[in-house]
């Protein structure tokens, strides 16, 4: 129980870590080309 727990958690961070980098991509794309930092982060 305990560990399913704490798997839901980590599944919800990395879920709201996604959706933070989204947002901060969609926002480059807006003024420039998405920085390859970022497309190094994502893959």
């Amino acid at each position: 129980m305990l560990l399913n727990y704490s798997n839901d958690l980590r599944n919800r961070k990395k879920a709201a870590f996604l959706k933070v980098i989204s947002k901060i991509l969609e926002k480059q794309k807006a003024w420039k080309p998405p920085c390859p930092l970022y497309e190094f982060l994502l893959f």
